[in-house]
């Protein structure tokens, strides 16, 4: 059934009804939508043709009578005017007035218009009617038929007086028959609605229940000007937009509970037939009078489980792949590209981060004592570097002290004889050099990496390379003596540079090849660890590397090691022999070194670089602005999304899927808040939907083959999450004129949608259009009560939207495999509708509340470009196309006010004239202008990653997020998954530049 609720409460004329109704018109381009179907035949349907759009030829079940600027109608007396001339007030009932009505007077005889005007006489029981004059305008339609408009709508249950007497001449100069007539006006059944008896609603602040704390709600309301005794109430329910039970809870009816004014209504809704849902809940009480009228109160709110701390990430808010296909060979690109000196990541080089941190401290207990050896001095050494169980590594020491030390090599030289002995070794990492190019070959790369699933938990790496230098200090301590003259216990330093392919012309690639596991921790912290034993070369093989590494001292001797400080006097004194000891170790100690170093480079210098970019996305995240080409304040409004992998993000292979797989922590919050945030009346934070633990990633990675790239899935919570930052910081508080419009224009093109807007946002065509022969709305000043300025038709309308509940969604089950629909709730919308003058200051000319609840599909495509924009060429965009069915529903709520400072309808305008106008333009207008702007909202062309900076400049690097390199799609989940979510993906545009080469999508300007 469609939902489909309106109400209004202010007086209007029909000048007043039709010039605001088309302003009103353009408030609900927001996406305030109704349901419900309308009959072609309007006249605005034939405005609408002439701008070649095309209006709905269907007929609703629930269409709006039409409008009438006066109280219903009587029929005039038996010989009305036959004796002398007479007056009669024009309405069917003297009780049960129309506050917002002008009143009409019937005369039986032509009059002198002049006279009638400054004879007639309404007041209340007390006092005047509020501004100058007569306290409003008189119209006259023909000479017998005079129309009153009061400048402001009656009082609430007032008793008022009419009157004429026989100084009103008719236009021949007969004397009117002197003529008094009382009646007294409705109540304006205003209530005062609060929940549990002390949170009171429709104030100016968000009002979000906690589920968790507040599982009962309790509605409590009372009318805010009862009439004690008997009433014109006929019945009274309580209604719940969009709920299916459209019958709703009747409180009190004719027929049964008398309806009291002076009464409290308290409804337990928890426990009732509309319980509230989760997210937005607009609860309204429809009021059915004896004249037929039906007046709606309402309620707004939302409720459900609240996150509390709305500027954290959502725990496990969402999952990642990054398949074998295309993710993780960019990944590998990244990597290369970083050794190749293409960026800095957090503002360091790939030689820093192998390089560093540097100490001169010995870890003590451990390693042998190079303190006193001569006049030595230990260099600085790279902590990275070593054996140590836990922390840095600190140097090959080895795990048992002293002895037997990091390496045990037998060492022999030969003065006269050949004397041999065991040294205990401890190596130190004193520099590394790894070139960001091949000397002599700019062809060439210098650094490969490669990583693949090989199975579940086995991660796959090759690392190649092809040229690099290598700074050792090794710190000797013999066993033994020497020609029994170099005795034992006495403590050598060499040093030496060891070469990769030293002097190859070219070089070729060797490869360091290997499994290990990779394992995330609970600060999103990569490792990865070699299988062991590193000694079976099926886990760890760097052969390649060991069997075309050279030394070179630093006095330029190939194949040699230099002493640099010994205890023993005499080895100082045959330093050669000594070095020659050294020298006959290194073909044994090579390929040990080695092999302990790129462990050491593989399981800390890698997982330190992806650490720090991917710890990056965490803290401080990726500020990613709105595009600039949308209307203020969402134009260039700075999102920062947080990423940081899971605990249980693991390798994983099944059948042909295979990649890398997790949960994901999640965060959209505002990069820059601002000092004036929307504010909660009650609990800080959003409305959540999804159960606490990961999401399941099965199905997700079952795809992944056949949708190669980077997957993603997302909670609607994080969608929640970004627009309630995006309302919290004012991004939503739009003001809608004719800028608003042409900004858009400038993207999405020309269209007879956007031009009819553009002559609904003037003044003079909406009376043009709308109310022809009528010129002027004239009002008084709230607090003086003074006239003030007319309207011209040269002012221009603005529509200012505040947001006043924090918006929220669900995603909707899906049937078998389909993409789920997202239900937007905007609660409680409040429009100010402004005039704007030559001298650009705006008035005032009313204001509503407005409240929504739909369904949307939503995808990415390829921003069509109408414009021929280049800045806009080979964007990716999101489509968002909101359902107009009966899925869709709004309420209208016209604030009551014209007296007093900030008064919210200053003019007294009626929103029964409102509705007669604004709802055929619903199916026709609204819809499809909202969707026309938001079927394609182009995407930014690149997405800044701050972690990396151009080397040269230190501007931030980005993403290219542009079609030609990578596009965004949506994917359908199964009905069998235990809640839906959006699942998306990042792909390789098959020919483009990315396809070959991922690391292109990286961009240092």
């Amino acid at each position: 059934m469609i939902h489909k609720e309106k109400s209004g409460v202010m007086k209007m004329n029909e000048k007043k009804v039709l010039r605001f109704a088309g302003m009103f018109a353009i408030s609900i381009f927001l996406g305030i939508s109704c349901s419900a179907d309308k009959n072609a035949g309007s006249p605005l349907n034939s405005v609408l043709s002439l701008f070649g759009v095309a209006t709905d030829t269907t007929v609703s079940t629930n269409v709006v009578a039409p409008y009438t600027e006066t109280d219903t109608p009587t029929s005039l007396p038996a010989n009305f005017g036959a004796v002398a001339p007479e007056a009669v007030l024009f309405i069917s009932s003297y009780s049960d007035v129309d506050r917002y009505k002008s009143i009409e007077i019937r005369f039986s005889h032509p009059m002198n218009k002049a006279t009638v005007q400054a004879d007639l006489v309404l007041s209340p029981s007390t006092g005047v009617l509020a501004g100058p004059g007569k306290g409003g305008e008189f119209y006259w339609a023909s000479s017998s038929r005079l129309v009153f408009d009061p400048y402001r709508e009656f009082k609430t249950n007032e008793q008022y007086t009419f009157s004429l007497t026989n100084a009103s001449k008719t236009i021949d100069g007969q004397s009117l028959t002197s003529y008094s007539q009382t009646f007294k006006t409705e109540p304006d059944y205003l209530m005062t609605n609060k929940i549990n008896t002390t949170n009171v609603l429709g104030g100016t602040n968000d009002v979000t229940f906690n589920k968790a704390t507040t599982p009962t709600l309790t509605l409590t309301s009372t009318f805010t000007n009862p009439v004690a005794g008997a009433n014109s109430i006929q019945s009274i329910k309580l209604k719940h937009m969009g709920d299916t039970n459209t019958a709703g809870i009747t409180i009190c009816s004719s027929s049964g509970v008398a309806c009291d004014m002076t009464a409290t209504i308290n409804t337990n809704l928890s426990a009732s037939a509309l319980p509230p849902f989760v997210g937005g809940n607009v609860y309204y009480y429809e009021i059915t009078v004896n004249s037929g009228k039906v007046f709606k109160r309402f309620a707004t709110f939302n409720y459900g489980n609240v996150n509390t701390t709305p500027n954290n990430m959502i725990a496990k808010g969402g999952s990642i792949i990054l398949d074998q296909a295309q993710a993780m060979p960019f990944l590998s690109k990244v990597l290369e590209r970083f050794t190749a000196g293409n960026f800095k990541v957090t503002n360091q080089t790939f030689n820093q981060f192998a390089g560093l941190p540097i100490t001169t401290a010995r870890r003590s207990g451990y390693c042998i004592d190079y303190n006193g050896i001569g006049s030595f001095s230990m260099p600085n050494y790279i902590r990275n570097y070593g054996d140590a169980a836990t922390g840095y590594g600190d140097g090959y020491c080895g795990p048992a002290g002293d002895e037997p030390g990091g390496f045990t090599q037998e060492g022999c030289a030969t003065l006269i004889f050949t004397s041999c002995t065991d040294f205990d070794i401890d190596v130190y990492i004193t520099g590394i050099n790894v070139y960001t190019n091949v000397s002599g070959y700019p062809a060439l790369q210098n650094i490969g990496v490669s990583m693949v699933a090989n199975n579940t938990g086995e991660l796959g790496f090759n690392f190649k390379g092809k040229t690099l230098a290598v700074d050792m200090v090794m710190i000797a301590r013999s066993r033994g003596s020497l020609f029994l003259v170099i005795g034992a216990g006495n403590r050598f330093v060499f040093s030496t540079t060891a070469y990769l392919n030293y002097n190859d012309a070219p070089p070729a690639d060797r490869s360091t090849i290997g499994k290990a596991s990779l394992t995330v921790d609970t600060n999103g912290d990569a490792s990865l660890n070699i299988f062991t034993p590193i000694t079976d070369l099926s886990n760890f093989n760097t052969t390649d590397w060991s069997n075309n590494l050279t030394v070179k001292d630093r006095d330029g001797r190939v194949n040699q090691v230099k002493l640099e400080a010994t205890t023993s006097g005499l080895a100082g004194w045959l330093a050669g022999t000594t070095e020659g000891a050294a020298n006959g170790m290194v073909p044994s100690l090579t390929p040990l070194i080695t092999r302990s170093m790129l462990r050491n480079f593989i399981e800390d210098v890698a997982p330190s670089v992806l650490n720090s970019i991917i710890g990056s996305l965490k803290n401080p995240g990726v500020n990613i602005a709105l595009p600039s080409y949308l209307p203020a304040p969402l134009a260039n409004f700075p999102l920062n999304v947080k990423i940081q992998l899971g605990s249980d993000s693991e390798v994983r292979v099944t059948g042909v899927n295979k990649g890398i797989v997790g949960s994901i922590d999640l965060g959209i919050t505002a990069a820059s808040p601002i000092g004036s945030p929307r504010t909660h009346q009650l609990t800080t934070g959003f409305v959540v939907s999804k159960p606490t633990g990961p999401m399941s990633n099965i199905y997700q990675f079952s795809k992944s083959a056949a949708n190669p790239g980077l997957l993603l899935s997302l909670t609607v919570d994080s969608i929640t999450q970004a627009a309630y930052h995006l309302w919290k910081n004012r991004a939503l508080d739009l003001n809608i004129d004719k800028g608003f419009i042409d900004t858009i224009k400038l993207y999405a093109g020309t269209d007879p949608l956007f031009q009819l807007t553009e002559s609904l946002i003037k003044v003079s065509p909406i009376i043009n259009i709308l109310a022809p022969g009528r010129s002027q709305l004239i009002g008084i000043n709230p607090t003086t009560g003074t006239l003030v300025p007319a309207i011209s038709g040269t002012d221009d309308i603005i529509i200012k939207v505040d947001p006043i509940q924090a918006p929220n969604g669900t995603l909707k089950p899906v049937t078998g495999t389909a993409k789920p629909k997202l239900e937007v709730n905007f609660t409680d919308i409040q429009l100010s509708i402004l005039g704007k003058r030559a001298d650009n200051s705006t008035y005032l000319i009313s204001t509503a509340r407005a409240s929504l609840k739909g369904i949307a599909d939503f995808d990415f495509v390829t921003f069509s470009n109408p414009t021929n924009n280049p800045a806009y060429a080979n964007l990716n965009a999101l489509k968002i196309v909101i359902s107009n069915g009966p899925t869709l529903s709004y309420t209208l709520d016209i604030l009551e006010g014209s007296a007093g400072a900030g008064a919210p309808n200053p003019f007294g305008l009626d929103p029964k004239g409102i509705l007669a106008v604004v709802d055929p333009l619903v199916p026709s207008l609204i819809v499809p202008l909202v969707n026309n702007v938001l079927k394609e909202i182009p995407l930014p062309a690149s997405i800044s990653l701050p972690a990396l900076t151009n080397p040269s400049n230190g501007n931030a690097c980005g993403i290219i997020t542009k079609t030609t390199h990578s596009f965004l799609y949506t994917l359908p989940i199964a009905d069998t998954e235990p809640y839906p979510y959006v699942f998306g993906g990042l792909r390789l545009t098959a020919g483009g530049p990315a396809a070959s080469d991922p690391g292109v999508l990286i961009t240092c300007p």
